[in-house]
């Protein structure tokens, strides 16, 4: 166990770096998230609105989580607000088309009964929630949370759901902490609204941002675990406190202003802990205490002489490996932050429906996610083999062979990892039918090869190990 003193160097080393990343992030469409569907709406009382049914649909991928909000909007109309202050469980019907993984029609209509009733009565949303500052001065929201969402699921739901509401219903987006939950999506919603930056729209009074917990999801817990936030392992509401008693330690009176910054670095695979890359790709890297996952023993001979044993292994050459972190530290470290600064700069020019450049620089981020995101779970499965300068005239992972065909024609191939094929090369994959003809046979040797045309007899005249770094 670390002492205090180690602990407080370990956080005062912690805080700049995650202070870099909070910058890096801390722009407008740096990345995808709903809260940019949010930030469309100018009126406060349309983003409160628009930012509770965002963050209730905010679980699952997040292209699905964009669609449906965006298809739940397009039931409501310009102003959502408005919508809802005139809505009647007669107009349930209009979501009749909508639903969400296991949300249904009549839980949305549910939702927008409940969010009519806490308009009509209290005027918004944070009416609704602040109850009259009963928790004003409590040092977390955990109270607030649990009267909220017990008073919501008290509100008259009969019209909707008839005698017996269905479970959980409408209750999915209203959980409560004494369940044991981490409440991740009202506390996301409660960031949104309380917190105040180029993200975040700091709708709300009620709530100051020291009381903030933390929405607790698969991507903060990876980050947090690997920064050493928490040594709790579960999952749930008290790993969330645990996690914001950490930050706040760190930020004082703004906690979470590092969770997104924390989150899309989990998202996009940055993040090592718990993997065999451990922190190689992570921005955190020089602070952060990645737990490798256990693996068999990598790099070994035994992993070069017999590649096809474990098809599901990513086997690649010491080159292969450096090009693919040389073009992942490329996208993430320099291409991407002066793309987010571009598109910054282009939102704020006005219309974005014909901005070029705020259009392709949106499109060309999500090209680069897709493939950061694609370049880390190869290099987290990579087995890096180096067979160079190896003396034996036998075909394994590495080899560059020479053989001849049966019309006396002579090629020459290396048998390299999937990810390191280049067009017109004569490079070939380990996984490829020629390789695996080819793969433990010796020199003198002959292989057959199945082709559409036919089988055909490939006589193996020499092997050697060249060095591919």
């Amino acid at each position: 166990m670390s002492s205090p003193t180690a602990r407080a160097t370990a956080l005062a080393t912690l805080a700049p770096a995650l202070d870099e990343a909070y910058d890096g992030f801390n722009l407008a469409h740096s990345t995808r998230d709903p809260i940019w569907t949010v930030r469309r709406f100018t009126d406060p009382a349309d983003q409160e609105v628009v930012a509770f049914i965002a963050a209730a649909l905010a679980f699952g991928r997040v292209q699905s989580v964009l669609q449906t909000v965006d298809a739940v909007l397009g039931v409501m109309g310009p102003s959502p607000a408005a919508f809802l202050r005139a809505f009647t469980p007669a107009d349930a019907g209009r979501f009749d088309t909508l639903g969400h993984r296991w949300i249904r029609s009549r839980d949305l209509a549910a939702l927008a009964w409940q969010l009519h009733q806490m308009l009509r009565d209290h005027g918004s949303i944070e009416g609704f929630f602040a109850d009259g500052g009963r928790h004003a001065g409590d040092e977390t929201v955990e109270a607030a949370l649990e009267s909220f969402s017990r008073r919501a699921m008290a509100l008259d739901l009969s019209a909707i759901y008839g005698r017996a509401r269905p479970v959980p219903g409408v209750g999915y987006f209203f959980s409560r902490p004494s369940s044991g939950g981490a409440c991740k999506r009202l506390n996301l919603f409660l960031r949104w609204v309380v917190r105040r930056d180029a993200v975040d729209l700091g709708l709300w009074s009620a709530v100051t941002p020291a009381q903030l917990i933390v929405p607790l999801d698969t991507h903060i817990i990876r980050v947090g675990r690997c920064l050493g936030l928490t040594r709790r392992v579960s999952p749930g509401w008290k790993m969330a406190v645990d996690i914001t008693a950490t930050l706040r330690r760190l930020a004082p009176g703004d906690p979470v202003r590092y969770d997104f910054a924390m989150c899309h670095l989990g998202m996009m695979g940055a993040c090592g802990f718990g993997t065999t890359h451990t922190n190689a790709q992570c921005p955190l890297h020089l602070v952060c205490r990645p737990k490798a996952r256990k693996t068999m023993k990598a790099r070994t001979a035994k992993a070069a002489d017999a590649p096809s044993a474990n098809p599901v292994k990513n086997y690649i050459t010491p080159g292969g490996f450096k090009r693919l972190t040389e073009e992942l530290n490329q996208l993430w470290k320099v291409e991407r932050p002066a793309l987010v600064t571009t598109v910054t700069w282009a939102a704020a020019n006005g219309d974005r429906s014909e901005n070029g450049d705020y259009l392709y620089g949106k499109r060309r981020l999500r090209e680069i996610d897709r493939r950061v995101r694609f370049l880390s779970k190869r290099l987290d499965i990579a087995e890096v083999v180096n067979s160079a300068g190896r003396k034996q005239d036998r075909v394994f992972f590495g080899a560059t062979v020479t053989y001849e065909l049966e019309s006396g024609e002579e090629r020459e191939v290396t048998i390299v990892g999937v990810d390191e094929l280049d067009a017109g090369s004569e490079r070939i994959s380990w996984r490829s039918p020629l390789a695996m003809a080819l793969i433990k046979a010796r020199v003198g040797e002959t292989v057959v090869l199945r082709t559409p045309r036919g089988p055909e007899r490939l006589t193996i005249t020499d092997v050697r190990y060249d060095d591919l770094s």
